[in-house]
């Protein structure tokens, strides 16, 4: 691993610019996203893990979100302890400025390699994730790539084990993205972008968190997604997950509510594509009949289910907003 002079502090830093820090020995073969956020007391676990990965060479980007703490601190002190122990390249972001939901997206669009990767600053990947994600996506069908995960709180103990999705890499069909493992999250997902360019760009018009579901429902219409049947990731339970602060979770009946409405919202997105695809002649009439019942289907079921939440909560006097946590500092 060559460094690129000294790795400065997290002050030395220019603001929202993404840096490099650490020049990679060989071609990075993909890029690590991993964004980081008031994660002090985990991201140095997450960071080793993503530096120790074996049998790859990975772009990484670290990238900070205007955290109030000692993050990004800590991620760079890891990096300075591994300098010279591995290949790969790490490229690094002092954000100012919220990125909240678009940090994904603002992240892809410094990649330098054609296969994107999450890693997430509370999570651990396992040493060889990022060679099975892209073993998994070397294919010219393939297009999208994920693992299940184990559940660990804060301490590292597992809360539970991955649920198991069989041996090997298999092909995950429409049917089963449109139902979304309990194990397919933002967190395990790799994607090669360049392998979607049939559909719209993925922006913050979509519903919160619908990235996460979108890619695998636009990678399965073309027959390109794929699934490791090991879990390669330890996913962290904690009170600060970003998850907790997409939608009001101030109780169960509003928590259900935010993501009906993302699913609404989802399946809106998933039949333009369809559109889209058969257009294009990516998928075949046929196919593009069967995914357009499939989808309407779960539209009326999702939109029920919506309207019932929806008139429970205004009988309750309950404010139906999407929520933020742009008082956070």
């Amino acid at each position: 691993m060559a460094l690129l002079g000294r790795i400065p502090s997290a002050a030395r830093l220019a603001s929202d610019e993404v840096i490099d820090v650490v020049a990679a020995r060989g071609e990075p073969q993909l890029t690590v996203l991993m964004p980081l956020f008031r994660q002090e007391a985990f991201v140095a676990e997450a960071v080793q893990s993503v530096l120790e990965q074996q049998g790859v060479v990975c772009e990484v980007i670290l990238s900070d979100d205007a955290s109030s703490d000692r993050t990004l601190d800590e991620a760079l002190e890891v990096v300075r302890r591994h300098r010279g122990r591995h290949p790969h390249a790490v490229r690094v972001r002092r954000g100012t400025r919220r990125l909240r939901r678009a940090h994904i997206l603002a992240l892809s669009s410094h990649a330098r390699t054609p296969v994107l990767v999450q890693a997430h600053g509370d999570d651990v990947s396992l040493p060889h994730r990022m060679r099975e994600l892209h073993s998994a996506l070397e294919g010219d069908a393939a297009i999208f790539a994920a693992s299940p995960f184990t559940t660990i709180d804060e301490t590292g103990a597992t809360v539970e084990e991955a649920a198991p999705v069989g041996v090997g890499t298999s092909v995950l069909d429409l049917e089963q993205a449109l139902a979304r493992p309990a194990w397919l999250i933002g967190a395990v997902q790799a994607w090669r972008p360049d392998r979607l360019d049939v559909f719209t760009p993925l922006t913050l018009d979509y519903a919160p968190l619908g990235h996460d579901r979108i890619l695998p429902i636009r990678a399965a219409l073309l027959g390109g997604t794929r699934v490791v049947g090991e879990a390669l990731v330890k996913r962290r339970v904690h009170s600060g997950n970003w998850s907790k602060r997409v939608v009001d979770g101030g109780d169960w009946r509003t928590k259900k509510h935010g993501w009906n409405l993302a699913r609404v919202m989802i399946v809106d997105v998933a039949l333009s594509d369809v559109a889209r695809a058969e257009a294009a002649g990516a998928i075949a009439p046929a196919a593009a009949a069967s995914a357009r019942t499939a989808l309407v289907e779960l539209r009326e079921r999702h939109g029920a289910q919506l309207r019932a939440q929806h008139a429970d909560l205004v009988a309750r006097g309950r404010r139906l907003v999407w929520v933020d946590d742009e008082a956070d500092g």
